[in-house]
């Protein structure tokens, strides 16, 4: 143990020493919290101007994470994430090792915070911020959202079939309880359009409705009490939070899958989804913008959601998006989107295949640039053990080759696009309790559920654990939850993909799904390999690009090939830097942990300067016998550098 801690120091002091501005970046190597403080920038390229986020160093910044977690729903963990502070400490150990995630979407309730007026639960917001302060000791970005679904379980009966969570009793005091018959319901989605007490609740809330009269006889109303609550709670959290803990707090979501309650009328839904947007949702994110200002969160992002059918593939309930005339936002907000394939997810028979989501993708990046913000998906993901057209791993994996690729150059020469913003996101969810809670739904003992994710029959965990948290198991293939992603690049993305080695439901003995491909000359490379492909633009930071390399991938069989340098095998874990122009180092993610994945920096030394047109990359292919002969090898960089530098274009084929 002793040794391995000297080593460990050995590498961080020799990372102090460098000439390579190594110092300002040495809290990156060990776990010491100091301020990263993230803001927002913009990239051009051509006539696109896309809103991006930056680091205190200059670096364009990439998250990737989870929603922690569905368990926050539950009257069982008191509206928390975590029963407690160990398992929470437990959770994002985990997390960290197995899939790197750089950012958690942390779910909250307004039921807990502010359970009866003018009280707000101290106790609680203190074990929801020491479980996030858990998060931030693993260099976990912290995005705090206020979970709603359903609106609140308080519009159920106990025998009802479905449930909810969000607001506390007495925001609906005098509301019907759903009836629970089944013309009313029709899967959880029919709540939204068929269960008046629910559809109630949500127009209340938009249009400000008033709850009671305090004694003095003050007007109490729906959404100025939640964002009077808003204010309280993150003042708390900021008071609670060390000064180089709250910069890894990014934001707040101040309202989960917002639904309008019956305000847009479908006969007339283009029109009324434009006036919701620009009358109530907007007004809203405003008033919450103003909040987190006046109570100390004055730097922190508002990540607003759209209306939840925005972007549904369900067939005629689609809202659609570019509503918003009046103004657009400005500066705090974050375009927050959701994206599940509720056509599929529902009675869709067309299975997923490769290419299927390119376009559902490049929509959302198309409403950040319409609204000038930021993108980012805190939702996404597919029921598990799905077959068919519900294929689980089909579903994950085409999402994130959206997410990182969304176009290509045609539909006969599928090349992806040498431009793709990366999109940021949290899939949906981790949650250590899956298949062992003891949640009595809508408070009924006699209905006391245990079994997959206990709410409402979802069943999107993707980890379990044992009850003594000493084993876990990964409910889908681990190649599509643990992956490589840029956790910061020195210059402007460009592009980059990851390949994963994912089998759908019916290949667990045959060969992995081969959908993309290294191509040069009409020749296919590595598309039987797990291959990182990574372009950006110039040099903005002194600080490396940081790349993250998932547990499975073995450290000593990569062949690296970047623009200046090839290692074609050569690369050695925690070995210290030689301090030479434009090398690549392999670390260990979390010093001291042997089953944590790595991290790969690569610096970029290039003369130009900070505000150069230079075209960088970096090709990372592993496995047993990838080694090429050192021709071979040279070749191949040559190639790269003339398709990539020279031509702009991008290597990377998607394979139909």
């Amino acid at each position: 143990m002793w040794k391995d801690f000297l080593f460990i120091c050995s590498i961080l002091a020799a990372m102090f020493i460098s000439v390579k501005s190594y110092g300002e970046i040495v809290h990156q190597y060990d776990y010491s919290p100091r301020s990263l403080s993230i803001k927002i920038s913009e990239k051009k390229y051509g006539n696109i101007n896309d809103k991006i986020f930056v680091d205190s160093l200059g670096r364009e910044v990439c998250f990737r994470g989870w929603n922690v977690s569905g368990a926050t729903k539950h009257v069982q963990t008191g509206f928390k994430p975590f029963l407690n502070a160990y398992d929470a400490k437990y959770s994002f150990e985990l997390l960290k090792k197995i899939t790197g995630a750089n950012v958690v979407r942390f779910l909250i309730v307004w039921e807990g915070v502010n359970p009866n007026p003018d009280e707000i639960d101290y106790s609680y917001l203190d074990d929801v911020i020491e479980q996030m302060k858990c998060a931030i000791r693993y260099g976990m970005y912290v995005i705090i959202d206020y979970h709603e679904d359903l609106f609140s379980r308080h519009l159920f009966h106990k025998d009802s079939w479905f449930t909810g969570n969000g607001a506390p009793k007495w925001v609906t005091p005098d509301y019907d309880r759903e009836d629970c018959t089944i013309g009313n319901i029709a899967g959880w989605a029919g709540n939204l359009f068929k269960n008046e007490p629910i559809r109630r609740a949500f127009r209340s809330f938009w249009n400000n409705v008033e709850i009671f009269k305090d004694s003095s006889g003050e007007s109490r109303k729906m959404q100025d009490e939640f964002l009077l609550q808003l204010g309280k709670a993150v003042q708390y959290i900021k008071k609670k939070l060390a000064a180089d803990e709250f910069p890894y707090i990014l934001g707040v979501d101040p309202f989960n899958e917002p639904a309008d309650g019956g305000l847009v009328t479908w006969a007339d839904k283009e029109k009324k989804s434009k006036e919701f947007d620009n009358d109530k949702l907007w007004p809203f994110y405003k008033k919450v913008r103003k909040t987190l200002s006046q109570y100390r969160f004055k730097k922190k992002l508002v990540f607003a959601e759209p209306l939840v059918f925005w972007n549904t593939t369900a067939s005629g309930y689609k809202t659609g998006g570019h509503y918003l005339v009046d103004s657009k936002p400005g500066d705090g907000y974050v375009f927050n989107s959701h994206f599940y394939d509720a056509g599929r997810m529902g009675r869709g028979t067309d299975g997923v295949n490769s290419g299927v989501y390119l376009e559902n993708m490049k929509e959302i990046r198309e409403e950040g640039r319409f609204l000038g913000l930021p993108v980012f998906l805190s939702e996404f993901g597919m029921w598990l053990g799905g077959i068919g057209a519900q294929d689980t791993v089909r579903t994950i994996k085409d999402v994130y080759q959206g997410i990182e690729v969304s176009s290509i150059k045609s539909q006969t020469e599928k090349y992806a696009n040498f431009y793709t913003p990366f999109i940021s996101s949290t899939q949906w969810h981790w949650d250590i309790y899956y298949n062992r809670h003891t949640e009595g739904m809508n408070f009924n003992k006699q209905k006391v559920l245990t079994e997959k994710d206990a709410w409402n029959n979802e069943n999107f965990s993707v980890i379990s654990t044992s009850a003594d948290l000493q084993t876990y198991t990964l409910n889908m293939d681990p190649e599509v939850v643990q992956r490589g992603y840029p956790r910061y690049v020195q210059g402007r993305l460009m592009n980059f993909y990851y390949n994963d080695l994912s089998h759908d439901a019916w290949g667990k003995e045959k060969e992995p799904l081969k959908w993309a491909c290294i191509k040069i000359d009409n020749e296919e490379h590595f598309k039987e390999r797990n291959f990182m492909l990574l372009t950006w633009r110039g040099r903005q930071s002194n600080a490396p690009t940081e790349i993250f390399i998932p547990k499975q991938i073995i450290p000593d069989q990569l062949l690296l090939i970047t623009d200046c340098r090839i290692y074609n095998r050569t690369l050695t874990k925690d070995t210290p830097p030689d301090n030479t122009d434009n090398e690549a180092v392999l670390i260990s993610d979390i010093p001291g942990q042997k089953d944590a994945g790595y991290r790969l920096i690569i610096w970029d030394d290039t003369k130009e300067g900070f505000e150069d047109e230079s075209i960088h990359f970096a090709l990372i292919v592993a496995g047993s016998g990838v080694e090429l002969p050192p021709n071979a090898a040279e070749g191949m960089q040559k190639n790269l550098r003339e398709i990539i530098q020279q031509n702009r274009q991008n290597p990377l084929y998607i394979i139909p």
